[in-house]
């Protein structure tokens, strides 16, 4: 009974601990920013639910680029078709988001990459916005790419 318990509990750590983030020490547009992913054989995180999102917040505030005020590109975008999130790992759409209040927004029908905003000042904790994909200049998240080639749907 015990040598079964220890590997769930090994296996379970190991599925939840699966993913690297990477923050490189540089701005970019979401473009760059998952070009240089790519380059490095990662991708800009996807989060896929609350658990990767609070696994995600956790690994940015141990970092340099943690302040009250904020922003890192993730993966999504609805640059495909307007209003319909996907993952740009993969293709998926988002099915888990924790946007801000009134957001997705589209200002100017412009915004349409997302970023996870860290700004106390304006209350926004760890909540999601659509941005302008071009012009904004950003730090980005990294993360271990998906070693799998095909994924069924």
């Amino acid at each position: 009974m015990t040598k079964k318990f220890i590997t769930l509990l090994i296996f379970v750590q190991f599925t939840l601990g699966a993913k690297r983030y990477f923050i490189p020490n540089l701005k970019a547009n979401w473009h760059k920013a998952n070009e240089f992913c790519v380059t490095l054989g990662m991708n800009l995180a996807s989060v896929k639910s609350l658990v990767e999102h609070t696994e995600l917040i956790r690994f940015v505030e141990k970092t340099d680029k943690f302040s009250n005020a904020t922003r890192f590109w993730i993966g999504a975008s609805d640059l495909a078709e307007e209003g319909v999130y996907t993952w740009v790992s993969n293709g998926h759409l988002v099915t888990f988001t924790n946007w801000a209040d009134n957001e997705p927004n589209n200002v100017n029908d412009t915004e349409h990459c997302i970023e996870i905003i860290h700004n106390t000042y304006v209350n926004r904790v760890w909540q999601w916005n659509d941005r302008e994909c071009r012009s904004a200049i950003e730090y980005f998240i990294c993360e271990t790419a998906d070693k799998q080639c095909i994924e069924q749907f």
